[in-house]
């Protein structure tokens, strides 16, 4: 399965507000999806977030890594 798959599936069962669930869609699609939407999530290292994670600016690395563990921690294995 893709990552942007399963981020869908994810995100259609999360109880979240919706305008939480519309800033979690717009980061992930700003910075996640274009370095691991196109994977298989099985092939998603650490290494290829941390990259993403620390050119990030100030404000955005902690909103994107809560986007990360809010939807993809614990990936299916």
């Amino acid at each position: 399965m893709l990552v942007d798959q399963w981020v869908e599936q994810v995100w259609q069962v999360l109880t979240i507000r919706k305008k939480t669930l519309q800033d979690y869609r717009n980061l992930y699609r700003r910075h996640l999806q274009p370095v691991i939407g196109h994977m298989e999530i099985d092939s998603v290292a650490s290494k290829d977030l941390q990259i993403k994670l620390i050119s990030l600016p100030p404000y955005s690395y902690p909103r994107t890594v809560f986007v990360l563990r809010s939807t993809l921690l614990p990936l299916p294995r």
